[in-house]
Protein backbone atom coordinates (compact mmCIF):
# COMPACT_ATOMS: atom_id res chain seq x y z
CA UNK A 1 0.00 0.00 0.00
CA UNK A 2 3.13 2.35 -0.30
CA UNK A 3 3.42 5.41 -2.36
CA UNK A 4 -0.21 5.35 -3.34
CA UNK A 5 -1.28 9.02 -1.89
CA UNK A 6 -3.83 7.39 0.20
CA UNK A 7 -6.17 9.53 2.25
CA UNK A 8 -7.78 6.84 4.44
CA UNK A 9 -7.53 3.09 5.10
CA UNK A 10 -10.62 1.00 4.61
CA UNK A 11 -12.48 0.49 7.94
CA UNK A 12 -12.29 -3.42 6.79
CA UNK A 13 -9.01 -3.80 7.34
CA UNK A 14 -9.97 -4.82 10.66
CA UNK A 15 -11.27 -8.19 9.21
CA UNK A 16 -7.71 -9.25 8.19
CA UNK A 17 -7.38 -10.15 11.95
CA UNK A 18 -4.66 -12.55 10.84
CA UNK A 19 -2.54 -9.62 9.16
CA UNK A 20 1.06 -9.66 10.92
CA UNK A 21 2.77 -6.98 8.31
CA UNK A 22 1.35 -3.53 7.02
CA UNK A 23 3.19 -1.26 5.50
CA UNK A 24 1.56 1.95 4.06
CA UNK A 25 4.28 4.54 4.09
CA UNK A 26 4.62 7.73 1.52
CA UNK A 27 0.96 8.52 1.76
CA UNK A 28 -1.54 11.18 2.73
CA UNK A 29 -2.61 9.21 6.05
CA UNK A 30 -3.95 11.40 8.84
CA UNK A 31 -5.40 8.73 11.20
CA UNK A 32 -6.19 5.44 10.88
CA UNK A 33 -9.52 3.43 11.20
CA UNK A 34 -10.67 2.24 14.53
CA UNK A 35 -10.83 -1.10 12.89
CA UNK A 36 -7.61 -1.37 12.95
CA UNK A 37 -7.56 -2.54 16.83
CA UNK A 38 -8.62 -5.85 15.56
CA UNK A 39 -5.35 -7.00 14.21
CA UNK A 40 -3.98 -8.57 16.84
CA UNK A 41 -1.41 -11.04 15.14
CA UNK A 42 0.41 -7.39 13.63
CA UNK A 43 3.83 -7.26 14.46
CA UNK A 44 5.67 -5.22 12.15
CA UNK A 45 3.82 -1.49 10.64
CA UNK A 46 5.12 1.06 8.30
CA UNK A 47 3.22 4.46 8.24
CA UNK A 48 6.45 6.36 7.43
CA UNK A 49 6.24 9.54 5.06
CA UNK A 50 2.21 9.79 6.12
CA UNK A 51 0.95 13.21 7.35
CA UNK A 52 -0.30 11.70 11.32
CA UNK A 53 0.23 15.08 13.68
CA UNK A 54 -1.31 12.58 16.55
CA UNK A 55 -0.14 9.28 17.95
CA UNK A 56 -2.57 6.64 16.03
CA UNK A 57 -4.50 5.07 19.16
CA UNK A 58 -5.70 1.71 17.33
CA UNK A 59 -1.86 0.93 17.41
CA UNK A 60 -2.04 0.58 21.59
CA UNK A 61 -4.22 -2.11 20.96
CA UNK A 62 -1.68 -4.45 18.49
CA UNK A 63 0.33 -5.50 21.44
CA UNK A 64 2.38 -8.10 19.27
CA UNK A 65 3.77 -5.65 17.67
CA UNK A 66 7.71 -5.98 17.02
CA UNK A 67 8.33 -2.86 14.83
CA UNK A 68 6.54 0.07 14.34
CA UNK A 69 7.74 3.20 11.75
CA UNK A 70 6.10 6.65 12.11
CA UNK A 71 9.23 8.27 10.85
CA UNK A 72 8.56 11.40 9.26
CA UNK A 73 5.16 12.09 10.03
CA UNK A 74 4.36 15.51 12.20
CA UNK A 75 3.88 14.35 15.43
CA UNK A 76 4.70 16.31 18.55
CA UNK A 77 3.63 13.78 21.44
CA UNK A 78 4.06 10.05 22.61
CA UNK A 79 1.13 8.77 24.61
CA UNK A 80 2.87 7.08 27.48
CA UNK A 81 0.55 4.06 27.29
CA UNK A 82 3.21 3.36 24.39
CA UNK A 83 4.63 1.23 27.32
CA UNK A 84 1.74 -1.06 27.03
CA UNK A 85 3.54 -2.46 23.54
CA UNK A 86 5.92 -4.31 25.41
CA UNK A 87 7.06 -6.51 22.88
CA UNK A 88 7.93 -3.88 20.68
CA UNK A 89 11.83 -4.00 19.39
CA UNK A 90 12.49 -1.52 17.25
CA UNK A 91 10.97 1.92 17.04
CA UNK A 92 11.09 4.70 14.21
CA UNK A 93 10.40 8.10 15.08
CA UNK A 94 13.21 10.18 13.06
CA UNK A 95 12.12 13.60 11.62
CA UNK A 96 9.04 14.28 13.82
CA UNK A 97 8.54 16.74 15.77
CA UNK A 98 9.13 15.52 19.01
CA UNK A 99 9.91 18.10 21.90
CA UNK A 100 9.72 15.04 24.91
CA UNK A 101 10.06 11.15 25.39
CA UNK A 102 6.94 9.74 28.14
CA UNK A 103 8.88 9.10 31.27
CA UNK A 104 8.42 5.61 31.43
CA UNK A 105 9.76 5.15 28.22
CA UNK A 106 12.30 2.56 30.22
CA UNK A 107 9.54 0.38 30.37
CA UNK A 108 10.12 -1.12 26.64
CA UNK A 109 12.09 -3.40 27.75
CA UNK A 110 12.26 -5.00 24.53
CA UNK A 111 13.75 -2.16 22.15
CA UNK A 112 16.20 -2.94 20.17
CA UNK A 113 16.30 -0.31 17.87
CA UNK A 114 15.13 3.46 18.70
CA UNK A 115 15.76 6.43 16.41
CA UNK A 116 14.65 9.44 17.52
CA UNK A 117 17.01 11.75 15.39
CA UNK A 118 15.72 15.07 13.95
CA UNK A 119 13.25 16.16 16.29
CA UNK A 120 12.75 18.66 18.71
CA UNK A 121 13.96 17.00 22.24
CA UNK A 122 15.46 18.85 24.40
CA UNK A 123 15.58 16.70 27.34
CA UNK A 124 15.54 12.91 27.46
CA UNK A 125 13.76 11.14 30.52
CA UNK A 126 15.75 9.42 32.69
CA UNK A 127 14.16 5.95 32.44
CA UNK A 128 16.00 5.99 28.64
CA UNK A 129 18.78 4.06 30.92
CA UNK A 130 16.16 1.18 31.13
CA UNK A 131 17.06 0.65 27.94
CA UNK A 132 19.42 -2.02 28.06
CA UNK A 133 18.53 -3.54 24.86
CA UNK A 134 19.56 -1.14 22.76
CA UNK A 135 21.87 -2.23 19.87
CA UNK A 136 21.20 0.27 17.83
CA UNK A 137 20.04 3.74 17.90
CA UNK A 138 21.44 6.75 16.12
CA UNK A 139 20.35 8.99 19.37
CA UNK A 140 22.52 6.63 21.54
CA UNK A 141 25.09 5.51 19.58
CA UNK A 142 28.57 7.11 19.93
CA UNK A 143 29.43 6.49 16.02
CA UNK A 144 25.83 9.06 15.54
CA UNK A 145 25.05 12.41 16.19
CA UNK A 146 21.82 13.77 17.62
CA UNK A 147 21.48 16.03 14.53
CA UNK A 148 17.84 18.09 14.67
CA UNK A 149 17.39 17.53 18.31
CA UNK A 150 18.33 20.89 20.61
CA UNK A 151 19.19 18.73 23.40
CA UNK A 152 20.11 20.28 26.39
CA UNK A 153 19.23 17.86 29.46
CA UNK A 154 21.12 15.66 29.24
CA UNK A 155 24.07 17.21 26.64
CA UNK A 156 24.36 16.53 23.48
CA UNK A 157 27.74 14.80 24.37
CA UNK A 158 26.46 12.80 26.83
CA UNK A 159 23.99 11.38 24.66
CA UNK A 160 26.82 10.75 22.02
CA UNK A 161 28.63 8.80 24.55
CA UNK A 162 25.99 5.89 24.81
CA UNK A 163 24.22 4.18 27.95
CA UNK A 164 26.90 4.14 30.43
CA UNK A 165 27.94 8.23 29.66
CA UNK A 166 23.79 8.50 30.50
CA UNK A 167 23.96 6.02 33.49
CA UNK A 168 27.05 8.44 35.14
CA UNK A 169 24.77 11.96 34.15
CA UNK A 170 21.55 10.74 35.86
CA UNK A 171 23.20 8.99 38.44
CA UNK A 172 22.43 5.84 37.93
CA UNK A 173 23.82 2.26 38.86
CA UNK A 174 25.40 0.65 36.17
CA UNK A 175 24.77 -2.64 36.76
CA UNK A 176 21.32 -3.49 38.47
Amino acid sequence: MDTNELHSLPSEIGSLTQLEKLSASNNQLKSLPTSMERLKQMKSLHLANNLFAEFPKPILKLTKLEFLDLSSNHLETLPSSITELINLESLLLFDNRLTSLPEDIGELRNLRCLWLGDNRLESLPQSIVELRGLIWSPLLSPSTTVGGNPLKDPPIKVCCAGLEELDRYFGVEIIK
